[in-house]
C-alpha cells in the first residue's frame, strides 16, 4: 500500500535538513548565500528535499516555493504535485499560471525546468511576494528556491568551474546565478538551496566577482547497504591514448583504424550483455543497462552514430542466446539529435513519444513487462536518467577533450572523476524487485523488503544479484581511479553487502 505521507528515512541528509531550519528559527544561518544539499546519485537527496525541506518552508510561510532544474529528463511533476497538494499550495508549471495565482493570494509550488530564468516574467513573479501587495497578502513572507543539479548551474565560466568543480563545463543558461543576487539575496531571502552529487572535497571559494557564498548544509552520507546497489564487477577495455598533437588519422593508422579499436569495445558490451540478459533470466525480473557514446568526429574512432548497428546487434544476439526474443522496441536512443526505438539494424523504427520523452523512457524501463532495455545516450547519461532498473553501464566515449584538458588543477585526474561519478551514479538506483514507484512507499531503501526475506535467503541473493552494478569503461588511469573512488564514495563491493545483509536479518528483533 502507498504511503501517502511519506517521511525520508533519518540520515545525513534529513539530519542537515532538520538542522538547517533549526539554525533558522534561532536566527543563525548566513544570509546571501547558497545553501547546498550534497548526497551520491540515488541516495535520496531528491527525495528528501521534496518531501521534508518543502513542507518545513510551506510551515515558514514560503507563498511561493520553486523547484527548480536543468533538464526536463529530471522532472518529476507527479510527484511534486502531490506535495503541493498534501501542503494546500497549487501545483503548476510554468511562471504565468504562478503570476496569476500569487495575484489572488493563493500559495504555488512552481515545477520549473529553469533554463529561461532571468527573464522579465521571472521577475515579476518574485515581486507578487516581495512587492508591496505580496508583502501585505503573504505576510512578509519569503520564497524558497530549490536548485536541482546545482553544480551545472554554479559553472557559467571557466573561473567559476576552477571554484565550483563537478561536472565539465556545461552549456546551461545559467543567468540564474544572476537572478539569485538581483531577485533573493538582495531581498534578503534565506531559503535558497541547491542539490548537488557532487562530493564536498570539490566546492572550494565563493563565485568569483559575486558575494554570492557555498554552504553545505550536510556532509555527504556514506553509501548506505540497503539505499544503494552494490559495485559487482568493473570491467575495462584498452583504448590506446592518443600523443600530444597527433592527428586523428595518424591515431587511427598507428593502431590499426577504427575496427582494431573497437574489437575489445566489442567484446566487453557482448560480456556486459550477457551478464544482464542471464540475471534476467535466472531471476524472471527485467534488468536494463545504458551506453554513453561518443560525439561525431572524437579522433578515436569511437563515433556512436558509426557503431550503433554493430552494439545493436550485439544485444540482440545476447538476449537470443538467453532466450529472449528480438524486439524492436529493445533499445532505444535519446540524444539531442535523435530519439526513438531502435530496429536491428540501428536504425531509428519508431518514436518513443511526442511529449516527455525522457519520462517516457524512464517508465518505459522501469516497466517490468515493456520489452525497453537498452538505452544509448551522448550527453544524456550525466543526469536524470532515474531509471532503477539500470545497472549496467557502459562507457564508450573518450571524455579528456581539448576543452577539458584545459583547466587542468591540482587534483589532476580527479578533475574528471567527479563527471565519471556522475554517470557511474546512474546504476546506485533501487531495484525492489516490483515496477511500482519505489519511493513512494515512504522509506526509499531496501530494510524492510530484507526483513520480509529473513527465512528466504535465495530470495536475498536475488535481490542482492539485481542490485549489482556492473561497469565497463577504457583502461585509463582516470577511469580505473574513478572506479576506486566510486566504491569508496558511492557503493559498497557486492561481498561486503552480502555480508551486511546477513547481520541485519540474523539480529533483527523478533
Amino acid at each position: 500500500m502507498i504511503n501517502p505521507n511519506p517521511e525520508p528515512r533519518t540520515n545525513e541528509i534529513t539530519e542537515g535538513i532538520d538542522r538547517f531550519f533549526d539554525l533558522y528559527d534561532r536566527g543563525l544561518i548566513s544570509l546571501n548565500t547558497l545553501h547546498l544539499l550534497v548526497g551520491g546519485t540515488g541516495s535520496g537527496k531528491t527525495f528528501a528535499a521534496r518531501e521534508l525541506m518543502i513542507p518545513k518552508l510551506a510551515r515558514r510561510g514560503c507563498p511561493l516555493i520553486i523547484y527548480a532544474y536543468p533538464e526536463l529528463s529530471i522532472a518529476e511533476p507527479r510527484e511534486l504535485m502531490e506535495v503541493a497538494h498534501r501542503i494546500g499550495y497549487e501545483y503548476v508549471n510554468n511562471i504565468s499560471d504562478a503570476i496569476d495565482l500569487l495575484e489572488l493570494g493563493e500559495c504555488v509550488v512552481l515545477d520549473y525546468c529553469d533554463k529561461t530564468v532571468g527573464k522579465p516574467d521571472w521577475k515579476r513573479m518574485i515581486d507578487c511576494v516581495y512587492g508591496a501587495e505580496g508583502r501585505v497578502l503573504f505576510d512578509n513572507g519569503h520564497v524558497g528556491f530549490l536548485a536541482d543539479e546545482a553544480h551545472a548551474r554554479t559553472s557559467t565560466t571557466p573561473e567559476t568551474f576552477l571554484h565550483a568543480k563537478g561536472l565539465s563545463p556545461h552549456t546551461f543558461d545559467a543567468v540564474y546565478m544572476t537572478a539569485l543576487k538581483e531577485d533573493l539575496f538582495d531581498r534578503d531571502c534565506p531559503f535558497v538551496f541547491g542539490l548537488t552529487a557532487t562530493p564536498n572535497r570539490e566546492h572550494t571559494g565563493n563565485i568569483p566577482g559575486s558575494t554570492i557564498k557555498w554552504s553545505f548544509i550536510n556532509v555527504r552520507p556514506a553509501p548506505s547497504f540497503t539505499a544503494c546497489a552494490s559495485v559487482g564487477s568493473a570491467e575495462h577495455y584498452h583504448l590506446p591514448l592518443k600523443r600530444r598533437g597527433q592527428s586523428c588519422d595518424d591515431y587511427l593508422t598507428e593502431h590499426g583504424g577504427s575496427p582494431a579499436i573497437m574489437t575489445n569495445v566489442h567484446k566487453c558490451l557482448e560480456n556486459l550483455a550477457d551478464r544482464m540478459f542471464s540475471t534476467e533470466t535466472d531471476t524472471g525480473h527485467k534488468c536494463a543497462g545504458m551506453l554513453v557514446g561518443s560525439f561525431i568526429g572524437c579522433g578515436y574512432g569511437m563515433d556512436l552514430d558509426e557503431h550503433l548497428p554493430d552494439y545493436v546487434e550485439i544485444l540482440a544476439r545476447s538476449a537470443e542466446r538467453h532466450g529472449i526474443p528480438w524486439n524492436d522496441k529493445m533499445c532505444a536512443i535519446l540524444t539531442s539529435a535523435q530519439s526513438g526505438f531502435l530496429d536491428r539494424s540501428g536504425n531509428v523504427c519508431a518514436p518513443i513519444g511526442k511529449n516527455e520523452i525522457d519520462q517516457k523512457v524512464k517508465r518505459f524501463m522501469d516497466a517490468p513487462k515493456h520489452p525497453l532495455r537498452w538505452i544509448f545516450v551522448k550527453s544524456k547519461g550525466t543526469m536524470g536518467i532515474n531509471i532503477g532498473r539500470i545497472k549496467h553501464v557502459m562507457i564508450a566515449r573518450p571524455f579528456p577533450t581539448k576543452a577539458a584538458a584545459k583547466y587542468a588543477d591540482e587534483y589532476g585526474v580527479f578533475h574528471f572523476i567527479e563527471s565519471f561519478l556522475q554517470i557511474f551514479g546512474r546504476a546506485t538506483r533501487l531495484h525492489p524487485l516490483n515496477g511500482k514507484k519505489f519511493d513512494h512507499d515512504g522509506n526509499y531503501d531496501l530494510t524492510g523488503l530484507l526483513h520480509d526475506l529473513r527465512d528466504n535467503p535465495e530470495m536475498r541473493e536475488t535481490l542482492l544479484r539485481l542490485n549489482s552494478i556492473h561497469l565497463v569503461c577504457p583502461d585509463w588511469e582516470m577511469w580505473e581511479k574513478a572506479v576506486e573512488v566510486f566504491q569508496l564514495d558511492h557503493a559498497h563491493p557486492v561481498v561486503t553487502t552480502r555480508n551486511e545483509w546477513t547481520r541485519m536479518v540474523m539480529h533483527r528483533p523478533l
